[in-house]
């Protein structure tokens, strides 16, 4: 009934695909688009404010259908920063991938720390690795109470610390890896304060959490750079809601979703692919780590890639059980 009423920039084949649309249509459409969106979304997009206020709840999910075509395209220094951050993932991380070196002195469990020739460095964040226990443990908190614990504030300010002060220097993280970042920003907010923007790949969202996510807390700033496929379920938590304001979006391919998830799904390519240098890391002892004219002075005897890991006092059990237990007494009465 309102295709009399319709803008003429909406054609009226479009009003007449839209009128005859079922599920199967509409998503195969959509997903034709091109980037920036087509007759088909304009049509849409048009439709939709027409949707009357007790049912603007579908206008809300149909928005979220429409979100590939409302954020940013990839560009050279995001695939540059996903591959940095695969690198972080392996056991034994190369000591150059392409035109980056890795400052080993300064790695550990979860952060890599590389630097090009022009003197930027980027600090990159794992996520979780199915093989180590505590990742699945801060998994189970991200979904259940919307953040992990934080471990990984310690090793970010040796990092900074380390770095002198007229360097830029960037985040990127990955999945668990983007709410441990998060999360040591909203502890030790002076780490954020350094950091010159931050990129997170697939980032994690809950939508059972019983708190926000600290993943949302970001959304409306700039320099927080969201990287998210509507096919991967580990991201699209908040579908219907309004969304990052510094985003990039793809439809993606909802057979493969955890092949979405993965961080080489945002680079072109394979990791085999990609130029790296292997050696044999040396030993670093509390004296003998050094970066520029600052000692470095980590927490850890040995940092070599087989090394078992100490977060001071911590006793993540007991702080899981303490994180967790808000939200199993919520789940028992429900």
């Amino acid at each position: 009934m309102h295709a009399v009423d319709a803008p003429d920039f909406v054609l009226p084949s479009t009003m007449d695909e839209l009128a005859a649309a079922n599920r199967q249509s509409m998503v195969k459409n959509i997903h034709a688009e091109p980037h920036g969106g087509g007759w088909f979304m304009d049509g849409l997009n048009w439709l939709l404010g027409k949707v009357p206020k007790p049912w603007s709840w579908i206008s809300g999910l149909a928005n979220a259908a429409s979100k590939p075509w409302k954020g940013d395209s990839m560009n050279e220094i995001d695939e540059e920063y996903a591959k940095l951050v695969d690198a972080t993932y392996k056991d034994d991380r190369p000591e150059m991938l392409e035109n980056w070196r890795r400052m080993p002195e300064l790695d550990s469990e979860y952060l890599a720390t590389w630097q090009n020739a022009d003197g930027h460095v980027l600090i990159a964040v794992r996520g979780t690795k199915l093989s180590h226990l505590r990742d699945i443990g801060e998994d189970l908190l991200v979904a259940a109470i919307g953040s992990p614990l934080d471990v990984i504030s310690r090793d970010l300010s040796t990092v900074l610390n380390s770095i002198p002060p007229d360097k830029t220097v960037d985040l990127a993280a990955h999945s668990l890896g983007t709410s441990l970042a998060l999360t040591a920003y909203e502890k030790n907010p002076e780490l954020y304060g350094r950091i010159h923007q931050t990129f997170l790949y697939s980032p994690a969202f809950s939508p059972f959490a019983i708190k926000a996510n600290v993943t949302e807390k970001y959304e409306k700033d700039a320099n927080v750079r969201y990287f998210i496929s509507l096919s991967d379920p580990v991201s699209i938590g908040d579908i219907g809601s309004q969304g990052p304001s510094n985003v990039v979006y793809r439809t993606g391919n909802p057979l493969k979703p955890m092949t979405e998830h993965n961080i080489e799904s945002w680079y072109p390519g394979t990791y085999d692919e990609l130029h790296t240098t292997q050696h044999i890391e040396p030993t670093y002892s509390q004296n003998d780590a050094s970066v520029g004219s600052k000692t470095v002075q980590p927490d850890r005897d040995d940092l070599g890639a087989d090394t078992t890991f100490s977060f001071g006092e911590d006793n993540f059990n007991q702080r899981f059980e303490q994180q967790l237990q808000p939200w199993s007494v919520r789940f028992n009465e429900g």
